[in-house]
């Protein structure tokens, strides 16, 4: 949505923006609120940690059984989110810089491609968090991280051609096909990694925080609207 707005923007000359364009990213972000809310309504704990609160498993300190006895789970889940967090600001934020600086894009068909590739993103998540149930979440983020890697050069070459479609194609194919899945699996993959009863925070002394781990296109859609791992 942010690229979204930055290309909007650009349709307004100054005073357009100053007077009342600046009012709208404002007006549209609220949408995002009513999202979030909506898909953490109705999200439960996994089964797997009700079944441990039934036998009163449950860690008392789970920050600190978690630093002390799950440390190389911890150092795994910071790489899986490094490795997915890399790629997404290679092809949403450093496309456009090199787009616009280094080759002869117009800044509007860079951010367009971006809004492009972010919306198949959009569409591809849930659909690949559904596929993660079946096939699982280990072989998905694998796959979808290989096949980043060798496009790497070929996404280069689309956009070295200097063509409104090559930076298109360029970016659907990185942002919104590729990307998609290891987003998609990374909420859901790093609490795997961990046992059950460690799986919730002492944010309240009563209430353990909403689960780390469910359904692949549930927990594809928590982690991008909220941010978390």
């Amino acid at each position: 949505m942010a690229t979204f707005i930055v290309s909007l923007m650009t349709l307004f000359d100054e005073a357009q923006f100053l007077a009342w364009g600046w009012r709208i990213p404002f007006l549209l972000s609220s949408v995002l609120v009513f999202l979030g809310l909506w898909i953490r309504k109705d999200i439960d704990e996994t089964p797997a940690f009700k079944q441990v609160k039934k036998s009163g498993q449950v860690a008392k300190a789970p920050l600190r059984d978690t630093l002390k006895h799950h440390w190389r789970e911890v150092l795994i889940a910071a790489g899986l989110k490094v490795v997915e967090t890399a790629p997404f600001y290679i092809f949403s934020t450093f496309v456009v810089s090199y787009a616009t600086t280094t080759l002869s894009y117009q800044k509007s068909q860079a951010l367009e491609s971006v809004t492009l590739g972010a919306l198949v993103a959009t569409v591809m998540i849930p659909l690949m968090g559904l596929l993660s149930d079946k096939v699982g979440r280990q072989k998905m983020y694998t796959l979808s991280v290989v096949l980043l890697g060798l496009f790497i050069v070929p996404w280069f070459l689309l956009l070295d051609t200097g063509t409104g479609w090559g930076i298109m194609l360029a970016t659907i194919v990185a942002f919104g096909i590729l990307w998609a899945p290891v987003t998609a699996v990374l909420g859901t993959l790093c609490s795997e990694i961990f046992s059950a009863n460690v799986r919730y925070n002492r944010d309240h002394p009563r209430l353990p925080a909403r689960r780390r781990a469910g359904r692949g296109h549930r927990a594809a859609y928590r982690h991008r609207s909220a941010g978390e791992i």
